[in-house]
């Protein structure tokens, strides 16, 4: 069994988290692409959204893809979880042949920063999602790239244009109005 893991906090999720998980699809020899809501980042500020509405997003989202699982294992632990401890887990749980790792290209700055960074690169092969507004010159050491998505979105700007009174574009028509109400209420 091929598996890909595709991690992140989808705070909120946004239409090129959905291209990416469709390319990964048409593109990777895979049986299961297993998406990780995160609880919060370990890198990163925490997410404004709360952690069980994004899971529930990504869940109705990829609700019709037989292939994709969506996973609460890092949420279930109520704190920030490696990935190295999430593909661990998955190795053991799952046995699979190969596990790609989707990761964006604004990731390449600090992967070496992620913790066990170079027990993960030996146990996973990095499928690179070119970002746009991104220029990496290393890359080209990533074997598999997904320059299909580019999307010239993040979640980030969605949280930036609402704190302005903007409504987003590039949210999914499922989710739209639930992200913008649970933004009202948060603010």
């Amino acid at each position: 069994m091929n598996i890909a893991v595709y991690g992140g906090s989808f705070d909120p999720p946004h239409i090129a988290h959905i291209q990416t998980i469709q390319v990964a699809l048409q593109k990777l020899d895979i049986d299961k692409l297993i998406v990780i809501v995160a609880y919060q980042n370990p890198l990163k500020n925490p997410c404004l959204f709360h952690e069980s509405k994004r899971y529930e997003w990504m869940k109705r989202l990829n609700a019709n893809l037989s292939k994709v699982e969506v996973s609460d294992m890092e949420i279930i632990q109520k704190k920030p979880i490696p990935s190295i401890q999430s593909v661990l887990a998955l190795k053991d749980q799952l046995h699979p042949k190969k596990i790609f790792f989707i990761i964006g290209e604004d990731n390449l700055f600090n992967l070496h920063k992620w913790e066990r960074y170079e027990e993960l690169r030996n146990l996973v092969e990095f499928v690179l999602i070119e970002r746009y507004g991104y220029n990496t010159d290393n890359k080209d050491l990533y074997k598999i790239s997904l320059p299909e998505v580019k999307y010239k979105i993040s979640s980030t700007q969605i949280r930036e244009g609402l704190s302005l009174g903007h409504l987003p574009n590039d949210l999914p028509e499922t989710i739209k109005s639930e992200v913008i109400k649970s933004y009202k209420e948060l603010n």
